[in-house]
């Protein structure tokens, strides 16, 4: 019964749901605040029109790996041999 209230609610208030799942986990400590901080962001960014895209590197096209960056002035990511320091 619980579950299924939640589900319901869960899928009316969808956005709002997972801001307060990030303030209790903030609040709790259960995640890296700055993971929790770059999810709001990218959420935030998304909603406001500005999705990046995340396929590939948005220089040389390589497959995305674990050594990506994302390059917020070109609204995608860059691999690690394609980041300038």
């Amino acid at each position: 019964m619980k579950e299924e209230i939640y589900k319901q609610l869960e899928s009316k208030y969808k956005d709002k749901m997972a801001y307060l799942k990030s303030a209790y986990e903030i609040k709790n400590e259960a995640f890296f605040r700055s993971c929790i901080k770059a999810a709001f962001e990218m959420r935030a960014a998304v909603i406001g029109g500005f999705a990046p895209a995340l396929e590939a590197c948005g220089h040389c096209g390589c497959a995305v790996g674990e050594d990506m960056y994302l390059d917020v002035m070109n609204g995608g990511l860059l691999c690690g041999d394609c980041k300038t320091p």
